[in-house]
C-alpha cells in the first residue's frame, strides 16, 4: 500500500533551490466522506486530494518549507515537490497580490473586448414575487434602434471580441428584435474579423421550438433560465400574469433548447433563486433533480440566494452564512447524480478574472430611451443612470459611471487581506459590503463547501 502511494505521488521534480513560502491563497479542507484532505490553490487553479495518512508531510512542507529535515524523508520530499510544482510553495520574493493586481488591471482595461446588454423590453409575461423591475417604461423607437447599430459600428472597428446580452423584462417577447440586431452585429463582426458571442437571460416559458432555432441562428450560445427549486415553491414564486405556475412550461422550454442545440455542451445555466420558504428536504428536491437529469450534459446548476427587493423583504432572504448548510442535502445529491454545479465549477477561476464586467468602461446596459446603466438593480431609478447613448452612437458618460469603472478590490483593505480574493475579485459592486445578507462576500462564506464540491478535484496528489 505504501509503495503504491509513493508511486502515485512521484512526479520526478527536484526540490526548488532557494527560500520558499506558502502561497497566501491556499485552503485545506477535510473530506469526511473520502477520509482525505483537499488542498486548493485559488491563485493558480490547482486542487487535489491527499489521503489522511500522508497529510502530515504536506502540512509540514507548507508550515516549514525551508526546514532541512524535509530532505531526510522520501515522502516529505515528494510532498514538497508536489507543492512546488502546483505553486502552493513560492519563492519568498514572489508577491501574489501584485501579480494578481497586474492581471486584474489588464483584464479590466482590455480595450479589445466589449459587452453591451440590450434591454429589449420592460414587459414580462411573469409576475415573480421578488422581481426588482417595474415592468413599465419607454419602448424602443425606430430611430433608437438605428442608434444602437451606430454604436456597434463604432465599437467593432477596434475590437477583437463583441458580446451582446439580450435582457428584459422577458427578452423573448421581442424575438424579432433579437433577430434584427443579431443579424446586423454578426455581419459587422464578420466584416471586421471580430469574434462574436451572445447570451440571454429568460424565464424559459417562451422557449418554443421556433424561438430556440432562432436563438441558435442568432449565435446565442449561453442561456440562463430560472427554476426556483422544487415545483411547489417555483409555482408560488414565478407566476404567469394569470396567477398560474410555470414549472412545467419551463421544463418544456429546456427540452426544446436541448433538441435545438444538441451539439453544444453545458450551454444552459439553471439559476435557482432560493428563499427561506424553499423546502430543504431531499424528498422535496428529488423530483426536480429527476426532471433535469436527462439534460445533465447540457446544463449547469446554480444554487443562488434570492436577494431582497422593493417587493421582497430581507426577512425572506437566507443569510449567506447559512445558505450552504440549509441546502446541503440537495447540493450534495445533485453532485452525486452527476450535475455540474456552477458555483463550485467556478471556484478555480482565471487569476485576476473580473467578477463582473460592469466595472469596465466597455460594459453597459442599454435601455429604451437610450439610457445607460451598469446593473439590473438600477433600472428603475434614472438617478442611477451612468450615461446616455447619443444618436451618432457615441456615449455621454456621467460621473456615476466612474464610480463603477474606477472600482478595484486592491483599493479595499478587506479584499486585499482576504484569502479568497482570486475567486471573487471583490464580488458584486451593486451589493454593499455591510449588506445584512452577507452576499457581497458569499464566496468567502461558502469556500469550504465549494472546495469539497469542486468537479476539478484530483483523486490523488500529483495525478494529472
Amino acid at each position: 500500500m505504501l509503495h503504491e502511494h509513493r508511486a502515485a505521488f512521484f512526479i520526478g521534480n527536484k526540490t526548488m533551490n532557494g527560500q520558499l513560502k506558502s502561497n497566501r491563497y491556499i485552503h485545506k479542507v477535510h473530506d469526511k466522506n473520502t477520509q482525505s484532505y483537499v488542498y486548493a490553490n485559488l491563485m493558480h487553479n490547482e486542487i487535489f486530494d491527499v489521503p489522511t495518512e500522508f497529510d502530515p508531510f504536506f502540512t509540514q512542507a507548507l508550515e516549514t518549507p525551508n526546514h532541512p529535515n524535509v530532505e531526510d524523508n522520501p515522502l516529505a520530499i515528494v510532498a514538497k515537490n508536489i507543492l512546488i510544482r502546483k505553486r502552493f510553495l513560492l519563492p519568498v520574493d514572489y508577491d501574489e497580490l501584485e501579480s494578481l493586481k497586474a492581471t486584474y488591471n489588464h483584464n479590466k482595461h482590455n480595450s479589445t473586448y466589449a459587452n453591451y446588454a440590450i434591454v429589449l423590453t420592460h414587459s414580462c409575461n411573469l409576475r415573480c414575487v421578488y422581481c426588482n423591475q417595474m415592468h413599465a417604461g419607454s419602448k424602443w423607437q425606430d430611430n433608437e434602434i438605428q442608434t444602437i447599430k451606430r454604436l456597434l459600428e463604432r465599437a467593432v472597428a477596434s475590437l477583437r471580441f463583441l458580446d451582446l446580452t439580450w435582457w428584459g423584462g422577458e427578452p423573448l417577447l421581442k424575438i424579432s428584435l433579437i433577430q434584427h440586431l443579431s443579424s446586423y452585429a454578426i455581419q459587422l463582426c464578420d466584416h471586421y474579423g471580430v469574434n462574436y458571442g451572445a447570451n440571454i437571460s429568460t424565464n424559459g416559458v417562451l422557449l418554443s421550438p421556433d424561438n430556440c432555432r432562432t436563438l441558435k441562428q442568432c449565435k446565442v450560445n449561453r442561456i440562463q433560465i430560472t427554476i426556483d427549486g422544487p415545483q411547489e415553491i417555483h409555482d408560488k414564486q414565478r407566476l404567469a400574469t394569470n396567477g398560474s405556475g410555470t414549472y412545467k412550461q419551463v421544463l418544456t422550454g429546456i427540452e426544446n433548447l436541448v433538441n435545438s442545440y444538441n451539439v453544444i455542451k453545458k450551454f444552459v445555466m439553471i439559476r435557482m433563486n432560493l428563499s427561506v420558504d424553499t423546502p430543504t428536504s431531499l424528498a422535496a428536491w428529488q423530483p426536480l433533480l429527476d426532471d433535469l437529469s436527462s439534460y445533465k450534459e447540457f446544463i449547469k446548476l446554480a444554487f443562488t440566494p434570492v436577494v431582497s427587493t422593493f417587493r421582497f423583504s430581507q426577512s425572506n432572504v437566507v443569510d449567506s452564512n447559512e445558505f450552504i448548510a440549509r441546502f446541503s442535502d440537495a447540493i450534495a445529491t445533485a453532485k452525486e447524480m452527476g450535475f455540474y454545479l456552477a458555483e463550485s465549477g467556478g471556484l478555480l477561476r482565471e487569476p485576476g478574472k473580473l467578477y463582473c464586467t460592469a466595472v469596465t468602461s466597455r460594459n453597459y446596459f442599454i435601455l429604451p430611451g437610450l439610457r445607460l446603466t451598469k446593473c439590473t438593480h438600477r433600472f428603475n431609478d434614472p438617478a442611477e443612470d451612468c450615461g446616455r447613448l447619443n444618436h451618432d452612437g457615441s456615449m455621454s458618460v456621467y460621473e456615476r459611471a466612474n464610480e463603477w469603472n474606477s472600482f478595484s478590490p486592491f483599493e479595499c483593505t478587506a479584499c486585499r487581506e482576504c484569502t479568497v480574493l482570486p475567486a471573487c475579485m471583490g464580488g458584486c459592486q451593486a451589493i454593499d459590503f455591510d449588506d445584512p445578507s452577507g452576499l457581497r462576500c458569499h464566496i468567502k462564506h461558502a469556500i469550504h463547501h465549494m472546495i469539497l464540491q469542486s468537479p476539478d478535484r484530483k483523486k490523488i496528489a500529483g495525478q494529472n
